[in-house]
């Protein structure tokens, strides 16, 4: 029951969102009128943090506001949702196919923002992805997501993409790796001059020349004379 009511309330055609925010109103008013005053502990708070958790009584309601339509809604969820930290992360990474909509890109937003490296498989897998929906705004912002993660984990995920069989993932993955600027790719930087894709060969010497060391420049200089 529980999956369903998230398929149903995060990937809802607009005019059924309307009513679950309204439900969901209507849930918080009748929580605070009828619960808390008969808890006297649980009366006004003093912080920001705690006026949030008050409005979020779990994560389910925090991605619901990630797809609100007013932006200052989606703006404090977000926020909230980084400040969760590592913690939440295993929750979206299990739930990523259940979420849609605007939520969906803000959760890869957060999820490199929060730093955590358990979201690095789910993002090299959004990377790659073979969905043409998503070709153009998830697997970027799954690329950025992992450069800001940037361990080596990551790194070795990217390195092995650069072996993808479409170039699109390629050239990412030799994208990200360029501004994480880990020495330990360069081998394999290296190889991807010659990459069947103009356009990969291009963008990795663009990231050797960001590492910057003899190895790599020295590289780039003997590929640059083949062209």
């Amino acid at each position: 029951m529980r999956d369903f009511v998230r398929k149903v309330c995060w990937q809802t055609p607009s005019f059924l969102f309307t009513i679950i925010i309204a439900l969901r109103q209507f849930h918080r008013i009748a929580r605070r009128c009828l619960i808390e005053p008969l808890n006297p502990g649980t009366g006004a708070r003093g912080t920001a943090e705690s006026r949030l958790m008050d409005n979020y009584d779990d994560l389910q309601d925090l991605l619901l506001d990630l797809n609100h339509l007013d932006e200052a809604r989606r703006t404090e969820a977000y926020d909230f949702l980084v400040r969760m930290g590592g913690g939440v992360v295993p929750a979206l990474v299990e739930d990523f196919d259940l979420i849609g909509g605007t939520a969906r890109l803000s959760v890869i937003r957060a999820l490199g923002e929060i730093g955590d490296t358990r979201a690095v498989p789910l993002l090299l897998a959004l990377m790659q992805t073979d969905n043409p929906a998503e070709y153009l705004y998830v697997s970027s912002f799954a690329a950025r997501s992992l450069g800001q993660i940037g361990d080596s984990k990551a790194v070795a995920g990217l390195v092995t993409t650069l072996s993808h069989d479409r170039p699109g993932p390629r050239r990412m993955a030799a994208t990200v790796l360029g501004n994480i600027r880990d020495e330990t790719a360069i081998p394999a930087l290296v190889i991807a001059l010659k990459d069947p894709d103009a356009r990969t060969q291009t963008v990795a010497a663009k990231a050797l020349r960001k590492i910057g060391t003899d190895a790599a420049l020295s590289a780039v200089e003997v590929w640059e004379r083949t062209q």
